[in-house]
């Protein structure tokens, strides 16, 4: 959880001077909690979590464990994964709706992180969606409302990791919620698999986003 703890103690070390009153805190370590569907994640390729935390001008920030920043994502805050195969998840991180505005959001953080990536899915209205910006230029954005049978944005050339997963729609056949942790294994990280990496006890930040 986010409380100190006397055991399993993780020390920020070096904390960005633009996340506040980090150095020294304690809190409690646990396994990596699996997550992906109804939700939205951003994957950063970094080694940095301060940074993203810093990029995403979260508010409120402390250090906290995986089930509580996992079950918080999922009540509209945003945690922050440590660093995973050199990967950092932003899980809870929705981007704005309209494409122009998603754009513009993405190619943001893409002028401080070299491969940038969004993924979402929520089953209540059939949305899958996933984005790529490398090198600071958005290349793909995919989105799609099943309960309207409507494709939001369709922004760049099929990827073939997207042709390869069977992701390239003709209006017959849409997507569905595995094909967008697929892509995310493809392109990143699978956070549905995170439980089956063996990864150490490790724990990450929480916030809340910026309503700017």
């Amino acid at each position: 959880g986010c409380q100190q703890a006397k055991d399993d103690k993780l020390h920020v070390k070096d904390a960005d001077p633009r996340v506040p009153e980090q150095k020294g805190l304690a809190v409690e370590a646990d396994d990596p909690v699996p997550f992906g569907y109804k939700l939205y994640w951003l994957a950063i390729r970094s080694d940095n979590p301060d940074a993203i935390v810093a990029s995403l001008k979260l508010s409120g920030v402390r250090k906290c464990g995986w089930k509580t920043g996992i079950d918080a994502a999922y009540n509209g805050e945003v945690f922050v994964t440590p660093s995973i195969k050199g990967w950092i998840l932003a899980a809870g991180m929705a981007m704005p709706d309209d494409p122009g505005k998603f754009r513009i959001a993405m190619e943001t953080l893409g002028k401080e992180f070299s491969d940038v990536q969004f993924f979402g899915t929520h089953r209540v209205v059939d949305y899958h969606a996933w984005a790529r910006v490398l090198n600071g230029k958005l290349v793909r954005h995919y989105a799609f409302v099943g309960d309207r049978a409507e494709t939001v944005c369709d922004f760049g050339k099929l990827t073939d990791d997207e042709r390869k997963l069977g992701l390239g729609f003709d209006g017959k056949k849409f997507p569905a919620e595995q094909g967008v942790m697929n892509l995310a294994a493809a392109w990143s990280i699978d956070p549905s698999m995170l439980d089956q990496f063996k990864l150490d006890k490790s724990a990450g930040y929480l916030g809340t986003r910026d309503k700017k």
